[in-house]
């Protein structure tokens, strides 16, 4: 085909029968791509306007770098994954974000969970940057592995969605990470797992779950600082720090978070100007670990069933953000400035009221 743009493909089949000859017109429409089958990838850059389809999955190689420029389309067959031994930058804008969803492309399938593997950044990964990015429709959104860089965080996440995971939106071993601006919700188990150990701060994101493709047993939000080993020898890995600013936890069970410590291992979080639902067993009066929380306040999205969680006008969110957050972080998700009024809204979205 070697065309950038979709088209419109014609054809037709010829039927001849009995001395009779008939034809039944085709059209279709489709696009050329780039074909990604099962290869290992050095350092590039990928700017092609033609979306890449990616069969039998990929691999970033060790200490090699994979950048995709705004506007990249990623398109995952069935059973495929990203794998991630090095790095990757994608990174979008607000215009022309990064796309990674499956290869199905019908309307009944925009929103239909575990059509491909996920993202998995490996053991050693680091420096792995997505911005303005949008990842759906898959397994797990991210997968993060062990800490790789004790300066820089293995994930920079930021002004992204990850939706309509069968598990897990950011699911993490002892990893780091730094995430601003951004929704992950709608999964079948965790939005949002932070587990044996690690560092990780988020900033003005909204995690909302509101599954309904089964029953989901599990909350939201994990923290966890331990792990038993295949010999069922207990593993102690403390968190350092599990700081949620500005956000918003909520979803369609009783409760939305847990904290699952082990006593004699470190775990330091803190929810901070944060709205939150938990279950009346669950105290947030430590200042330690709460500060200026909102718990068990309805946040009233939108339309958080079809996945949009804006604020509506009466929400109890408005207004009730940490003024250093917005200022660290001027911009919502929408490109919205979040500074121009009393104080920032909590979550990933500002309203701005006409």
């Amino acid at each position: 085909l070697n065309e950038d743009l979709p088209m419109v493909v014609k054809d037709s089949i010829v039927f001849q029968f009995n001395g009779k000859q008939q034809d039944i017109d085709l059209i279709s429409y489709g696009q050329d791509i780039n074909l990604i089958n099962g290869e290992i990838i050095g350092t590039e850059i990928w700017n092609s306007p033609k979306p890449y389809l990616i069969y039998n999955s990929m691999l970033v190689d060790t200490n090699s770098t994979l950048t995709l420029e705004a506007g990249s389309q990623l398109f995952f067959h069935k059973g495929s994954r990203l794998y991630v031994a090095g790095t990757i930058v994608a990174n979008g804008t607000f215009e022309l974000p990064i796309i990674f969803q499956g290869d199905r492309l019908e309307n009944d399938y925009e929103d239909i969970p575990g059509q491909w593997d996920g993202i998995w950044l490996m053991a050693g990964s680091q420096d792995n940057v997505f911005n303005f990015t949008e990842i759906k429709n898959a397994i797990i959104g991210i997968q993060l592995d062990t800490l790789a860089n004790t300066t820089n965080p293995t994930l920079l996440l930021s002004n992204s969605r990850i939706e309509n995971m069968t598990s897990a939106g950011i699911y993490a071993q002892g990893s780091t990470i730094e995430a601003y601006n951004n929704v992950i919700a709608n999964c079948g188990q965790y939005a949002v797992a932070l587990t044996i150990g690690g560092s990780y701060e988020f900033y003005h994101c909204t995690i909302g779950n509101y599954w309904g493709y089964s029953t989901r047993t599990t909350p939201s939000v994990i923290l966890n600082n331990y792990y038993f080993d295949i010999n069922n020898n207990l593993q102690r890995r403390p968190i350092d720090k599990a700081l949620f600013g500005n956000c918003i936890i909520y979803g369609n069970k009783e409760s939305e978070v847990v904290i699952d410590k082990y006593e004699d291992v470190d775990l330091h979080y803190k929810f901070d100007y944060t709205l939150m639902k938990v279950d009346k067993d669950f105290s947030t009066s430590d200042p330690t670990n709460f500060e200026n929380v909102i718990v068990n306040y309805d946040p009233k999205f939108i339309d958080p069933y079809n996945a949009d969680y804006e604020l509506d006008t009466l929400s109890i969110a408005k207004d009730k953000g940490k003024k250093e957050y917005g200022a660290m972080f001027p911009y919502d998700l929408n490109h919205e400035n979040r500074t121009l009024d009393l104080a920032p809204d909590l979550g990933a979205f500002e309203r701005l009221e006409k």
